[in-house]
């Protein structure tokens, strides 16, 4: 028997939906918090006197979890310096290394008897 034919398309769509209730409301939602955090964010006012940046280094400088941040920083950054310096070393000696395994070589050529 021959295979049974494919189903018909599905109905073209003639409009568009209009949107249920429930998606209309959150959608009236999400425009009016982006409104709403969009006019706080920039209405906001920042004190830019000579005080407020006075204040804001004090409590900085007060804050033990910030300045223990800051040490840790900048103790990390010393480290990973001498890491580089290290990482020179260890180049060097395995090139001196290399010259010294042929130098051996070539003195166990020459000389083959002693070891």
């Amino acid at each position: 028997p021959p295979p049974p034919p494919p189903p018909p398309p599905p109905p073209a769509a003639k409009r568009t939906q209009l949107p249920s209730r429930r998606e209309a409301l959150f959608a009236l939602l999400g425009a009016g918090l982006g409104v709403g955090v969009t006019a706080a964010y920039y209405n906001t006012t920042f004190d830019l006197g000579e005080d407020s940046y006075e204040r804001a280094l004090d409590s900085l400088l007060d804050d033990d979890k910030f300045m223990d941040a800051v040490a840790d920083e900048v103790l990390y950054n010393d480290y990973s310096k001498q890491l580089d310096g290290y990482d020179e070393n260890l180049e060097s000696l395995k090139v001196m290394d290399g010259q010294l395994k042929k130098l051996k070589e070539s003195a166990d050529i020459l000389s083959p008897g002693t070891e």
